[in-house]
């Protein structure tokens, strides 16, 4: 298992390579968000392709963004095609492998690290320490035909639920340690609780930027965009690149929309260690 992951890691890292090298040699008409010229965005661009790892004292949910748009020729597309069937596949194997050998991920990680610097020097000072899971894990957005208009935008989420028993937040505080004073204190309230009772764990989600496309047949659609969009050149080279509506520089400090899927819970925690909630 451990072989096959570094089998699909050394064919990502050769396309990944090769698509630096085409968009580096070709300059393909290109935007990204913060760039002030031409050889800045195409260096973005380059970047964002293999943005995969973590820095050091990075927080391990965190991952970083880059907000482009680049129209690319159709060898560029198929190497960019296949880069996420890659991407896709490998987070398949490291599935498999977590689930069945989740001793060998470290080791497996930091070797990963090492060839890479061996393949891509100019990553050796960049404080490599191992594979960012979610950062590998996302596709690049690739569209099949021109768009006319391309919107950045923030989303504002807000949070995700996730529903626990009794038994299980019980087990997550013995975990925090049940001997500490307020970990005590909380579990002798959730302890008291009906066996049957249903809690909710809330996590606040980062806010994420959301790309909404418009094209010339009137037709739209919007996707999540942490990394650059790829769109098609046209055949004889030429159409105008979409217009580009950037996102505000920091998203809203409130979420835009009503609640919804929280509204049924109480306003403060009941297990505040684990930011768990009681239905009202």
């Amino acid at each position: 298992m451990s072989a096959e992951l570094t089998y699909l890691f050394d064919d990502w890292l050769a396309i990944t390579r090769r698509l630096r090298e085409l968009i580096r040699r070709d300059v393909p008409q290109s935007w990204m968000s913060g760039a002030n010229h031409l050889n800045e965005t195409i260096q973005q661009l380059c970047h964002s392709l293999t943005d995969v790892w973590y820095l050091d004292g990075q927080d391990g949910r965190a991952t970083r963004r880059h907000i482009g748009v680049s129209k690319v020729g159709p060898i560029t597309m198929g190497l960019l095609q296949r880069n996420n069937e890659l991407r896709t596949e490998f987070h398949q194997a490291l599935l498999q492998v977590k689930r069945e050998r989740p001793d060998l991920w470290l080791d497996t990680s930091l070797r990963l690290a090492r060839r890479a610097r061996a393949v891509q020097g100019e990553l050796a000072d960049e404080g490599l320490v191992r594979l960012h899971l979610k950062q590998f894990s996302r596709t690049l957005p690739l569209l099949d035909r021109r768009p006319d208009k391309i919107s950045f935008t923030w989303y504002q989420s807000g949070r995700s639920i996730k529903r626990l028993s009794r038994a299980e937040v019980l087990e997550k505080l013995e975990d925090y340690g049940s001997d500490k004073p307020h970990i005590e204190v909380q579990y002798r309230k959730v302890a008291s609780l009906p066996d049957n009772e249903p809690l909710a764990q809330v996590q606040q989600q980062a806010p994420l930027i959301r790309a909404n496309v418009r094209y010339p047949e009137g037709d739209r659609e919007a996707f999540n965009a942490a990394l650059p969009i790829f769109i098609p050149l046209e055949e004889g080279g030429g159409y105008s690149f979409p217009e580009i509506v950037p996102p505000p520089e920091r998203p809203p400090e409130t979420r835009q929309r009503a609640r919804r899927s929280d509204q049924k819970l109480e306003d403060e925690p009941f297990v505040p260690s684990l930011r768990v909630y009681r239905y009202r």
